[in-house]
């Protein structure tokens, strides 16, 4: 009995010391847990890991030869989000990682201070209540001193029965971190509200002058939501500043987009293009439908120009390619985006509807 005793408390000093039965550890914040994903591409989407999930084997394949103009432009706007998420969160992966904590104060733990780039960084976790928590996360120039430091990123988290998954509020300043860090060039705010239940990952995003890197990309103001659910589908609506392939220009037009996938048969974007060639009190709409394997060849796409607010029959049709019949089934219907980038509206199918913060939770 006392051999079978010292067992049992050697494998608990070794769990706690793994952070098995920490609390702390299970209610930190994954960056895979914050990125949107429509086919769950890694290197395409600008994820952190190859998906957040299972394995749905061929939605996560990588095609070598070009996309579909609409699934890249959706790419492009996944993949703009993802990497300036992954900006200010994998820091706070990599102090973790370090081991220990700096700080340890009743319910408050503080992380760092981990040197990333040309900035130090400092991560600090507050219980509030049960399986309840406030993040923080502060940033500084390489080398400064203490009082340069800076909040950078804020959240609230109520955990659920899954590590590192839960429900919450987050918000991230990318002009801050621009503001310590030479090497980051991106802009504006980041606010978010998520839930991840019942095996779904659901998003919504409220973005101000947003633009991961100003030297690439013009900054937005829109409204991105989604989610992906046990199975690997897929629903999001995003924007982005680009050009059109049909439009008579290469001026970058306002692209909004409502995108589907269904691993294993394919996917669908709607789209809406307002300003750059697109004439005043005018709108492009597009649809476009791909296979599983994220090709075209098989697929639909057509153009019409619209007068604002008259989408419809009475639209000039400026191109269209293959056949509406090409589309899978569950596929065949339009999903148009609002109109107005800010609308908060969330998307159908999901759960549960997170609200968008009106500023950085404070913990």
């Amino acid at each position: 009995m006392q051999r079978k005793m010292g067992y049992v408390i050697v494998l608990g000093l070794l769990a706690a010391g793994c952070g098995g039965a920490d609390e702390f550890s299970s209610a930190t914040p994954e960056t895979s847990a914050y990125q949107m994903e429509l086919t769950g591409d890694a290197a395409g989407e600008g994820l952190s890991t190859a998906s957040d999930g299972a394995d749905w084997g061929e939605s996560q394949q990588a095609l070598t030869g070009p996309l579909p103009e609409y699934l890249q432009h959706t790419r492009d706007a996944i993949k703009a989000l993802n990497d300036a998420v992954a900006d200010v969160l994998k820091p706070i992966e990599e102090a973790i990682a370090a081991g220990g904590t700096k700080a340890q104060v009743g319910d408050t733990r503080t992380w760092g201070p981990h040197d990333k780039g040309a900035a130090t960084f400092l991560f600090t976790m507050k219980k509030l209540a049960d399986k309840s928590f406030g993040w923080k996360l502060d940033a500084k120039p390489l080398g400064a001193a203490d009082s340069a430091y800076v909040t950078v990123m804020g959240g609230l988290f109520q955990a659920s029965d899954v590590a590192r998954r839960g429900r919450g509020a987050m918000g991230i300043d990318l002009d801050k971190l621009a503001s310590v860090d030479t090497d980051f060039h991106g802009n504006g705010q980041l606010l978010v509200g998520f839930a991840h239940v019942a095996g779904f990952k659901v998003l919504a995003y409220g973005l101000h002058n947003f633009s991961p890197d100003v030297t690439q990309f013009d900054p937005i103001d829109a409204v991105f939501t989604g989610w992906k659910g046990p199975d690997g589908g897929a629903h999001v609506r995003l924007a982005a500043y680009a050009n059109i392939v049909d439009s008579p220009t290469p001026a970058k037009e306002l692209v909004l987009l409502h995108a589907r996938w269904l691993p294993g048969v394919g996917g669908r974007a709607d789209g809406l293009a307002l300003k750059g060639d697109v004439p005043d009190g005018h709108v492009y709409v597009a649809n476009s439908c791909w296979a599983r394997d994220l090709t075209d060849v098989d697929g639909f796409y057509a153009l019409r120009d619209c007068t604002a607010g008259a989408i419809g029959p009475s639209c000039t049709v400026l191109k269209t390619a293959g056949k509406l019949s090409n589309c899978a089934p569950g596929l065949l219907d339009e999903q148009l985006p609002p109109t107005d980038p800010m609308d908060p509206t969330p998307e159908s199918g999901a759960p549960e509807s997170p609200t968008i913060p009106t500023s950085m939770p404070s913990m």
